[in-house]
């Protein structure tokens, strides 16, 4: 029951994502298990019996074990699909609990969605006009990964960077972009342009690196 309650009172957009997908099978959407995979970034039930990380520090903490990734109505679908797809599970849990390690697409799809949304704040704070989109900026204050920041010279405007991102897209059209006279439609052809060679990039890094994930 604690597993339940669990559920119902620390709520998961992840988990009911996972729902949705499942329960929806014949309906236009027909997951594959590896597209179950993949989709679970958090791969655990809401409460372990026996947590391991517990102890960890929130650097240390397993970023994957942070969230949960399917509620206990479809613990049993979510079970299935590890077994098949051969995920890892974390060790020194309880037996009854459910908890594994991503499967390696799942960090393709992360970095694919911190890409894309990251890029669509970006938008918005031109729209808003909190951003200059023309305006050539000396320096970047730029957050790192461990929060702290660093100072980056560019001396470039955010089109003038976005353009330089978006040229590595062969389809990408120069004289297209300046036949929009207005920022907005600019910065929405850059958008899907800009996202395409990061999402790109992203993957040849995981190619690159794929062992150790």
């Amino acid at each position: 029951m604690v597993k339940i309650w669990n559920d119902l009172s620390n709520f998961e957009g992840n988990a009911n994502g996972f729902r949705i997908i499942t329960k929806n099978c014949d309906r236009g959407i027909n997951p594959s298990l590896a597209l179950l995979g993949t989709f679970t970034k958090y791969p655990r039930e809401s409460f372990l019996i026996k947590n391991p990380f517990t102890k960890l520090s929130e650097d240390d903490y397993p970023k994957s074990q942070t969230k949960y990734g399917f509620f206990q109505e479809q613990k049993d679908i979510f079970k299935f699909a590890a077994k098949e797809l051969g995920l890892i599970p974390i060790e020194g849990i309880d037996e009854s609990d459910i908890a594994y390690k991503r499967h390696p697409l799942a960090f393709l799809m992360e970095a694919s969605d911190d890409i894309a949304y990251g890029m669509i704040d970006f938008e918005d704070g031109c729209r808003l006009k909190l951003i200059d989109f023309e305006k050539k900026y000396s320096n970047l204050k730029l957050r790192k990964k461990d929060n702290s920041f660093k100072v980056v010279e560019v001396n470039k405007s955010p089109k003038d960077i976005l353009v330089d991102i978006a040229q590595k897209d062969k389809s990408f059209d120069i004289e297209k972009l300046n036949s929009f006279t207005d920022f907005k439609q600019q910065i929405s052809y850059l958008r899907s342009k800009v996202i395409n060679v990061l999402i790109h990039l992203s993957f040849g890094v995981f190619e690159k690196e794929y062992e150790i994930l």
